[in-house]
């Protein structure tokens, strides 16, 4: 998020220069991991701090760990807190601390002492410590706000600072904050389960890969069990890719499922139904049957590369064929009106492009052509026009669409957005707790910035990684936190945006766009596609589920980055190949008329696994425009599969003579399938 960084300076001379001694610790951001000074002998991290904000008359339990890094036994260490009166002004100040480059007016607190006590820490041991007190001892806190809490470590020999770790600490007193002015603030999650595209072709998967994802343990199975568990007090949207919901069904099939199959559809390894799937889904169905669901359109298709490469009928049809996969799985509708949701809580036409951005003609394409009226951005996306106002504007905002008079917009916060995706690399105690921390601290700013209540979107990573644990924390920290108030996304897409402040529109899509030769040749794959089930006598989901894996937004830019789309693209169009080779034309090669009328045999050899719908064409070769004429058409046939059907075409000779003659098969629509004559 863009804002003024503006550093708060020490109330006096003699406390910053205390800070700025007691603090010197290393410039880098507080990840949770163990923190030292340079070569420093012991690690130092904070690991939990009980209850996670203060209040008035809470007494608050700061922990964590303590670790030898040497090779030498150490004595005489000492963990002091120090922390600040004055809470922090601006929201940049939080990043600022925690990376060591704010000097605030930190204090060692009093009484806020551990040491493990006479006996020497041996190499590589690890000593927890703990120190608690009233609220009210570190450093008076009195106003709401979110203080300065550090740790370190102070050796015997003279009381050299060897290592520091560095936290945050919301302080919040309800009723005195409410006379205050305060105001709690909005908060609406959205909790993505997306994953990469797995369908093939051939109605199984490309790899096994969904299986450790949503079994026990897994990032699937974790967000799941999280958002089952604290999803309704936090009035979480769930934002499902209904291609995961398909490949989940796929692996649950009672019969078992194919994976890594060639174009043939005859090869891979066939594996038992999976337990772990069947699970998942009914945990999922279970989880969500009460609850908003926003759907991405099939395979989390890249929205804008689509509507920059002129491929918006893809994206539209990604957006219906969604709806249909999710309506299947989860035996709910995804329409307009959805049974049991209230108007507010109705999802259906709201998009979240990739990355959150976006620009004017995407934002008119999805207004014009796929009943999008509301979509979700990066705050980064649109800022506010002019100086930026001294605090977090709402969430709510509007653009123009080309369409209608404007397009309602949801700004997630970009702050926000950075401090969850480091959940995918917490892991450790230390680690999740700097996340959780930070995220609490972050909303605790955006309350006392302004006293309005205003809106916050939370919008994770797509593909967001965390440890279970540390994402159920996060959602009831959400639901509990007193300047909170959970609130489902569908309450604020119907709200009304503010005048101001006024918002820059949105025109930045970024660079991480699918390539234009990728996207160029998915579409020429389009017309075999589009030929290839005009002729089955039931068009095949799974053909067009592959082809939007290949347009995913997981695959990036780049040979690389668009390498598993490549392979994908190559699979579709070799099994397109195969089935148009399981079609034949064939007649005799020399037929006599009894006279000017009579016909002519044709065969039709179906060798495919399924039925399809072919008329038969004739055309002649003869000098002076003469030749043969069919007399009654048979229109369009329908051929069983693995059947050969033989008609006869009546013909009419306009003259007496030898005659060439030239079959082909046509689609219903009357387009010439290639390479099939006779």
């Amino acid at each position: 998020m863009s804002r003024a960084v503006r550093i708060m300076m020490a109330s006096c001379m003699l406390a910053a220069i205390i800070a700025s001694a007691a603090l010197a610790g290393p410039a880098t951001a507080s990840s949770g991991q163990p923190q030292q000074a340079g070569s420093s002998p012991v690690a130092l991290a904070i690991t939990a701090v009980s209850p996670a904000y203060a209040s008035p008359r809470a007494r608050v339990q700061v922990s964590g760990s303590l670790t030898n890094t040497s090779a030498s036994a150490i004595s005489g260490l000492t963990v002091q807190l120090w922390s600040s009166g004055s809470p922090f002004a601006y929201t940049d100040q939080l990043s600022q601390y925690l990376a060591g480059n704010l000097q605030s007016a930190d204090l060692p607190v009093s009484n806020a002492i551990w040491s493990p006590g006479k006996a020497p820490l041996q190499p590589g041991q690890t000593r927890q410590w703990h120190i608690t007190l009233p609220a009210a001892q570190i450093r008076q806190m009195q106003s709401a706000g979110v203080y300065p809490l550090a740790a370190q470590v102070t050796n015997g020999a003279g009381g050299t600072v060897v290592a520091v770790d560095r936290t945050l600490l919301p302080y919040w007193a309800p009723q005195p904050a409410k006379s205050a002015g305060f105001e709690r603030q909005q908060i609406a999650w959205i909790w993505p389960l997306i994953d990469e595209p797995q369908e093939n072709p051939c109605g199984g998967l490309v790899s096994n890969e969904l299986t450790a994802s949503l079994g026990s343990g897994g990032r699937l199975a974790g967000l799941l069990s999280a958002g089952a568990e604290e999803g309704a007090a936090a009035r979480l949207t769930w934002v499902l890719d209904p291609a995961l919901l398909t490949s989940a069904q796929v692996m649950r099939d009672p019969g078992g499922y194919r994976v890594g199959a060639d174009a043939d559809c005859d090869t891979g390894r066939l594996l038992p139904a999976s337990k772990a799937a069947a699970a998942w889904l009914s945990e999922l169905k279970s989880a969500t049957a009460s609850q908003p669901v926003m759907l991405t359109p099939y395979a989390d298709v890249d929205m804008t590369a689509l509507s920059q490469r002129d491929l918006d009928p893809d994206l539209s049809h990604a957006f219906r064929l969604g709806a249909a996969a999710a309506t299947a799985v989860l035996g709910r509708s995804f329409g307009p009106a959805v049974h049991g949701l209230t108007a507010a809580d109705q999802l259906g036409g709201v998009a979240w492009p990739t990355g959150g951005l976006a620009n004017y003609a995407l934002l008119e394409n999805l207004a014009a052509k796929d009943a999008i009226s509301t979509v979700i951005l990066d705050s980064n996306t649109m800022p506010p026009l002019g100086q930026a106002p001294p605090y977090t504007p709402t969430a709510v905002a509007s653009t123009p669409d080309g369409e209608g008079p404007y397009m309602h917009v949801l700004l997630s916060d970009g702050t926000l957005t950075q401090i969850l995706a480091a959940a995918d690399t917490a892991t450790t105690p230390a680690a999740q707790f700097a996340v959780q921390q930070d995220f609490l601290a972050e909303t605790a700013m955006f309350a006392v910035q302004a006293r309005v209540a205003r809106a916050i979107v939370v919008a994770p990573p797509r593909r967001w990684a965390p440890p279970a644990a540390l994402a159920a924390g996060l959602l009831r920290e959400t639901a509990s936190a007193p300047w909170l108030t959970p609130v489902s996304l569908g309450s604020l897409a119907s709200a009304k945006a503010p005048a101001s402040p006024r918002r820059q529109a949105p025109g930045d899509i970024g660079t991480r766009l699918l390539g234009a030769s990728l996207l160029n040749k998915v579409r020429a794959l389009d017309s075999s596609v589009q030929l290839l089930q005009s002729i089955r006598a039931r068009p095949d989901a799974s053909l067009y589920e592959a082809v939007a894996g290949t347009e995913s937004s997981d695959w990036r830019p780049g040979a690389a980055g668009e390498k598993p789309a490549l392979a994908r693209l190559t699979q579709v169009e070799g099994y397109i190949r195969d089935q148009e080779a399981g079609v034949l034309i064939s007649s005799s090669s020399r037929v006599t008329l009894g006279g000017l009328r009579g016909s002519v045999p044709v065969s039709v050899d179906n060798r495919l696994r399924y039925p399809i719908r072919v008329q038969v064409a004739l055309s002649t070769s003869q000098s002076g425009g003469k030749g043969l004429i069919i007399t009654n058409p048979p229109g369009v046939q329908t051929v069983p599969a693995n059947t050969v059907e033989t008609f006869k075409l009546k013909v009419r000779a306009t003259a007496i003579g030898s005659t060439t003659i030239r079959l082909s098969l046509l689609a219903p629509d009357g387009q010439p399938l290639p390479g099939k004559y006779a």
